[in-house]
């Protein structure tokens, strides 16, 4: 029994010989690169349904959450001791404003401008991850000894068409925002 071979004549010798027929094992390069185009496009495809953009805008949002979460707390308790919130001399980065008769306003962020109001509490105030481009916006009654306070973020998945300040935390019901 002989199996793969074949007899060749070889007609300049006059004589037979006996050629052992292999089969082929393995690819062919055109075979590889097929399936390299193939993956390349599956791959891009799934990037696109990914949108790591739209993935970090997600991340920074639940960090924004957090941030104002963790900064509504650190006020209570700055409440809890000085009987009063910060005014935006003792927080803000920029000067504070008079946004509408007995609210003002100004911008938060730690990096920017620490004056030390919540030492014993945390080391830094939360900026916004994306700062300067985006800042938390701090509101409160424009007295020596505010009652009240509020605090925005811009989410980068904003559901509120046209409203600048798309989340924010109060010391007050949430109606009050």
């Amino acid at each position: 029994y002989i199996d793969n071979v074949t007899m060749k004549l070889d007609y300049n010798n006059n004589h037979m010989q006996l050629d052992r027929h292999i089969p082929r094992r393995g690819f062919t390069l055109i075979e590889i690169l097929i399936v390299i185009l193939i993956i390349s496009i599956l791959a891009m495809l799934v990037l696109l349904g990914i949108n790591p953009s739209r993935q970090r805008g997600k991340l920074y949002d639940i960090k924004r959450k957090h941030d104002l979460t963790q900064l509504r707390g650190i006020y209570d308790l700055y409440y809890t001791k000085t009987s009063h919130y910060p005014t935006g001399a003792e927080v803000c980065y920029d000067s504070p404003e008079e946004y509408s008769p007995g609210m003002c306003q100004c911008r938060i962020c730690g990096r920017e401008q620490d004056l030390g109001t919540f030492r014993d509490v945390i080391n830094i105030l939360y900026c916004d991850p994306e700062h300067p481009r985006k800042t938390y916006l701090y509101q409160y009654e424009c007295a020596d000894n505010p009652g009240w306070f509020k605090i925005y973020a811009t989410l980068s998945q904003d559901d509120t068409a046209g409203n600048s300040c798309s989340y924010g935390v109060t010391n007050k019901p949430l109606e009050f925002l």
